[in-house]
């Protein structure tokens, strides 16, 4: 594989009257070509060359973000993003199966964000986003081309606060998102490849939540810390009506995820930390 990109941004501010405007926009790109080789299992050696293609993937995303201050510590925040992807791949062994699809969208976002004090933001905001399907889902083996799958899409709103005060850091989001032929896997059967379908309509909804403790410093050698940080994920995935699942939960991600670590930081450079993962439903 060989994966490149191009990117480039802009930023300000100016006044308009009495009121703060900050902007920014630019443009980014990720680009790949892929040598996709498949060798039959002979024992755990490669055998007869089963699948040989050229891959190429282009993505490219135009963006412009702009904060207007209706006070100096409330601001109304809008962007606009324009999406483009290309999939491509030509197919060696089998011409037939040689195929392309594009892909693009236009998403916008609105929001606030406000600061009661230079370290505390709270913010709100109501999005769309686009995700279009790569080579994993489009091909399919025993199908000519790509399969039939849409991009996917999703609005999403979301509500939450970030900040320090004192030795307590954190940052808080509580999201629902509505999306729309959301791609998922389903598994047919033993030794059958996953296929990739659109569901009808989905939601994804749930709470971040990340919080850290400052314990103690000095506590051995001036200049040292004592941490306790704290990253908990509630997600709740489900089909909203579909004719075959009805409103069943989407597997795959859990219902609750907590991640915590503890961390001694030492001035001379070193460290020691302990660590704890939890999932479950």
């Amino acid at each position: 594989s060989v994966n490149y990109g191009l990117f480039t941004q802009n930023s300000g501010s100016y006044r308009i009257g009495d009121y703060l405007n900050r902007y920014r926009f630019g443009f980014t790109s990720h680009l790949g070509n892929t040598s996709a080789k498949v060798w039959a299992n002979n024992g755990g050696k490669a055998g007869a060359l089963t699948s040989n293609a050229d891959q190429t993937a282009q993505n490219v995303i135009v963006y412009g973000e702009n904060s207007f201050y209706a006070t100096p510590k409330l601001a109304l925040v809008t962007s606009l993003q324009y999406i483009w992807a290309n999939r491509d791949v030509f197919d060696k062994v089998t011409p037939t199966e040689t195929d392309s699809a594009d892909y693009d969208s236009i998403n916008p976002k609105i929001g606030l964000l406000y600061k009661p004090s230079e370290k505390v933001q709270l913010f709100t905001n109501i999005s769309m986003s686009y995700e279009p399907p790569d080579f994993s889902d489009l091909t399919q083996s025993g199908t000519t081309g790509f399969i039939t799958l849409d991009a996917q899409e999703a609005w999403t709103v979301e509500v939450g606060t970030r900040g320090e005060h004192g030795p307590v850091a954190w940052d808080i989001s509580l999201y629902r998102a509505w999306l729309d032929n959301e791609i998922l896997k389903f598994t047919t059967g033993g030794g059958i490849p996953a296929t990739g379908f659109n569901a009808d309509k989905t939601i994804h909804q749930g709470a971040e939540v990340g919080v850290g403790l400052q314990l103690g410093k000095n506590l051995v050698s001036d200049g040292d810390k004592l941490k306790w940080w704290n990253a908990y994920t509630y997600s709740n995935f489900f089909f909203v009506g579909d004719s075959q699942f009805r409103d069943n939960t989407i597997p795959g991600q859990p219902s609750h995820f907590y991640n915590a670590e503890m961390r001694y930081d030492h001035p001379d450079k070193w460290f020691a930390s302990a660590n704890i993962l939890v999932a479950g439903e």
